[in-house]
């Protein structure tokens, strides 16, 4: 009985963590936008990798409220800004917009790769068949025109291109942008 009661607590808990993680996320993407910039956030929703217009990751991180903006990848000690309470609006983004606007301009960015198909359709995800072992087996790709998946090495995205060229999927290419 003790046993049943506290996995009642802990699923409480985590759908409470996974609320709150769920807000905080929205509001971090509408702080954004509201500076002007297109940021999707992919990956763990505890500790996203921030996206810039589909194109680059950003060296920023998540700590509870807190985000911090860093200069590269190796650097952990960027522009700290802690998220209030009060709900995120362009008032109270107006006092913060210079100073993020300015770092996110000199922060070195990292390019990521996607898959496209065609003219406009991109690769989204896989579907899977089954994921006996932790071994994902692919049946089929879902390709999309938004949100395509995000591949951070040149390498792992020519062997996907690769496999799915070997399953018959022709005008495929690896999309990576020019410039930061």
């Amino acid at each position: 009985m003790n046993q049943k009661n506290n996995r009642k607590r802990n699923n409480h808990q985590r759908k409470k963590n996974s609320t709150y993680t769920e807000l905080r996320n929205r509001n971090i993407a509408k702080l954004f936008r509201l500076l002007g910039f297109g940021i999707r956030l992919v990956g763990n929703p505890d500790k996203p990798n921030f996206i810039i217009d589909n194109d680059f990751k950003l060296p920023i991180m998540v700590v509870g409220n807190n985000i911090t903006i860093n200069k590269n990848f190796e650097d952990k000690n960027g522009l700290q800004i802690k998220l209030g309470e009060e709900k995120i609006n362009s008032d109270n983004v107006k006092d913060i917009s210079h100073a993020v606007i300015s770092a996110i301009d000199c922060i070195e960015k990292k390019a990521i790769f996607k898959i496209k198909l065609g003219e406009s359709l991109y690769l989204h995800n896989f579907k899977y068949v089954s994921k006996n072992n932790n071994e994902h087996i692919p049946k089929y790709p879902l390709f999309a025109i938004y949100d395509p998946k995000i591949i951070y090495t040149f390498q792992y995205a020519h062997e996907i291109l690769k496999k799915l060229t070997e399953d018959g999927y022709n005008q495929l290419s690896v999309v990576c942008p020019t410039k930061a």
